[in-house]
Parts: structure tokens; C-alpha cells; sequence
């Protein structure tokens, strides 16, 4: 009998904003990977970052690690943690999998391979979450414009406070 072979794993986390946190997915990629008996964690890659950014640090260093064939295995909580463009999801996929790495999406339960079915799957899912960040962008500008129309200044506030501005007018004219 020929001993198993254990794989190499590398966990990839993202959350859009430093308000969020990593706990929820890392959580699961965490309990996802202890059930499976021959794997090893070979690393973590995170980001604070939107999805749409392509200057994602740990993205980028989990891209070069998979380059050189550094582990087998990738598990990324969903879909959407790893892109929205469902052209960027599809290009680094096919690198990672060119590379001989697996795939997981452990929300979706879905081990990304080349069968019919799973691209079929990743494709559809992929596109969903396309869709779901054009229609945040969306929902976001037309509260902006909303807002513009309603009066409420944007930008970065005053740093000043009212009594100091007015100190301050009061300094100038003096």
C-alpha cells in the first residue's frame, strides 16, 4: 500500500474594509481544512482591500507562491472574497489550476476543477457575483447623487469646529 500524499494548502482571505473582520472566514477555511486528513496548512494570504483592486498585497504573493508550485491546494471562502470581475475570477483560476493547484470554494462547496459541470457551476456563480457589484455600484451612486441633491456636502470634513472657525475668521480680519 502506498502512503498518502500529503498536500500543501494556502488559505486566501479578503475583506473589503478594515471595519470587517477576518475571524468569519478564517474560521471556516480553518475547519474546512482539519477535516481533510492529508492536508497541511502551508499558508495564509489576506487582504483589506476591494475586490475589484488589482493591488492586493497578499493576493499577489499567493499568486507568486502558486507560481512555484509552493502548495497544491488553494481554499477561499467564497467566490466573491476572490474577485467580482468574473473576467479577473476566470484568468486567475485558470493560472492557479495551470500551476497544479485545487481550487475550493468552501461557501459554495464547490471544488473548482476542469469537468464540464464545475466550469459550468464557476461560470454561472462567477457571473452572479459580477452582478452583485455592479449592482452595489449602482445602489451606491445613486445614493450619492441622492444625497448631492438633498444638500449634504461630501468630501472630508472641516477639521475646525464651529467656535474655532469662528476664532479664526475673527483672527483674519483682525
Amino acid at each position: 500500500v502506498s502512503p498518502m500524499i500529503v498536500k500543501r494548502v494556502a488559505k486566501y482571505i479578503r475583506v473589503s474594509t478594515d471595519l470587517q473582520d477576518f475571524s468569519r472566514q478564517e474560521d471556516g477555511l480553518n475547519e474546512f481544512i482539519s477535516r481533510q486528513p492529508h492536508w497541511t496548512l502551508f499558508g495564509s494570504y489576506d487582504d483589506v482591500k476591494s475586490g475589484k483592486s488589482d493591488q492586493r498585497e497578499g493576493f499577489r504573493r499567493m499568486m507568486n507562491c502558486a507560481r512555484a508550485h509552493q502548495f497544491q491546494v488553494l481554499v477561499v471562502w467564497d467566490l466573491d472574497r476572490f474577485a467580482r470581475s468574473l473576467n479577473d475570477l476566470i484568468k486567475n483560476c485558470e493560472q492557479l489550476m495551470n500551476s497544479g493547484v485545487e481550487i475550493h470554494f468552501v461557501n459554495q462547496n464547490m471544488r473548482l476543477n476542469d469537468s464540464p459541470e464545475s466550469m459550468f457551476t464557476f461560470h454561472i456563480l462567477g457571473a452572479a457575483a459580477q452582478f452583485e457589484r455592479n449592482l452595489i455600484s449602482r445602489r451606491t451612486k445613486e445614493g450619492l447623487r441622492a444625497a448631492r441633491a438633498r444638500g449634504v456636502k461630501m468630501g472630508v470634513p472641516l477639521k475646525l469646529g464651529a467656535h474655532k472657525r469662528a476664532m479664526l475668521k475673527q483672527m483674519w480680519e483682525e
